[in-house]
């Protein structure tokens, strides 16, 4: 009787929280003050750059379906009464029945006995600033939990200040009002795996664990260094202002020669057109396309005065939604620009896949260099491959 009462309470939340309910939740909810252990000392970081991870953060946590399983482990996975892959879906709403839908044994969270773990591993060195957890419900969520951080070896790391939640108050049982979702702030530090631990179910009445979705906040760890501002004379100053051009437009056979790639999905897509010069060669297929996340370095073939970049994604749906770029220095070191050259857009869910959004323009203080590297960390959309058409790498040649 008790799981017949469990499953049409849990049919009914389904229906009546609303579709993109389930995956958008206001984020004002805070969890609550928490004391610990005194965590191990945390990297100090320039105002300029922990501002901007505090400001910008990006969410660090969004996989293929595919992926999921290569970047999530779990204690526990109660399937077909719970799906693992969902809480790190970007396209989580368009993975859910139509209204008034109902398919037997879709479940739109992940479900779990406690006491239970989840450790994810981001699939690269991150600044973490912040994690979300979504219950599912009031009473078919969770009250208490705890996120640690992993060191290279395993070791378990208190953020500071701790990331936990303690005996949060719920509603009664048999609730199916959506919950707020719990937000954990702390300060950045550099991680590439996180394990949360719950040891506390939505209900008294329950021994399981539901959670919709999971978010990790920060910033990409990028250069260990950050650029020297190039020393103008007044003459390239004011060309600086009048005369910049782009500097990454190529031959359509010279490209091969100026640009590297991490991944090329040819004949769906082509490397040249990025990097050419004129727009009437783009042709057959307007865009390079790359499995995400994906690079590109170019080798601009002289010493240049360097101060923005431009990206423009294909459209929408196929696209860039996130991307970051590094310059090299004299001795070969990748370092960052100041203030860091990156962006960042909303998921595009336009229904015309041809829709163009705005391209990404990015400036920065003027920097010496010979060479760029683009980090695409996002597609659009679709998220698991990145569609590129232009490029442009903005400056005056140095000399």
């Amino acid at each position: 009787m008790r799981i017949l009462i469990e499953r049409v309470l849990l049919l009914a939340a389904f229906f009546g929280t609303g579709l993109v309910g389930l995956f958008h939740g206001s984020l004002a909810a805070q969890a609550p003050d928490a004391t610990g252990p005194s965590p191990a000392p945390v990297k100090t970081f320039p105002s300029q750059v922990l501002d901007d991870i505090r400001a910008r953060p990006s969410d660090l946590a969004i996989f293929s379906r595919e992926d999921v399983w290569r970047h999530v482990k779990v204690s526990q996975d109660l399937f077909p009464n719970g799906r693992l892959d969902l809480p790190w879906l970007a396209e989580s709403p368009a993975t859910l029945p139509p209204d008034g839908e109902f398919r037997p044994g879709y479940t739109p969270y992940w479900c779990a006995e406690v006491p239970g773990w989840l450790e994810v591993d981001l699939g690269q060195p991150c600044y973490v600033a912040q994690v979300v957890v979504y219950p599912f419900t009031d009473t078919f969520g969770l009250t208490e939990f705890q996120v640690k951080l992993l060191g290279n070896n395993g070791q378990e790391i208190d953020t500071r200040p701790p990331a936990q939640v303690s005996e949060a108050t719920r509603a009664v049982p048999g609730s199916v009002a959506q919950a707020p979702p719990f937000v954990l702030s702390f300060e950045p530090r550099a991680a590439q795996r996180l394990k949360f631990f719950f040891t506390g179910s939505g209900s008294p009445e329950s021994n399981k664990l539901y959670v919709k979705r999971i978010r990790v906040l920060g910033r990409p760890v990028r250069a260990r260094h950050v650029c020297e501002a190039a020393t103008l004379t007044p003459d390239q100053s004011d060309e600086l202002q009048t005369h910049v051009r782009n500097l990454a437009a190529f031959p359509r056979d010279g490209v091969s020669s100026h640009v590297r790639v991490s991944g090329d999905q040819s004949p769906h897509g082509n490397l040249e057109i990025p990097w050419t010069e004129s727009a009437s060669e783009k042709a057959p297929t307007p865009y390079w396309c790359a499995p995400a996340p994906a690079w590109a370095e170019v080798d601009l073939g002289q010493a240049c005065l360097l101060n923005a970049v431009q990206i423009q994604p294909w459209s929408a749906v196929y696209g860039v939604s996130a991307f970051y770029v590094k310059i090299y220095n004299d001795r070969g070191e990748e370092v960052d620009t100041v203030p860091p050259c990156q962006g960042e857009a909303a998921i595009g869910d336009s229904a015309d896949f041809r829709a163009k959004p705005d391209p990404f323009f990015v400036s920065f203080e003027p920097v010496r260099s010979d060479k760029i590297k683009f980090y695409f960390t996002r597609g659009g959309a679709k998220p698991e491959f990145v569609y590129v058409e232009n490029v442009q790498v903005l400056g005056v040649p140095a000399e």
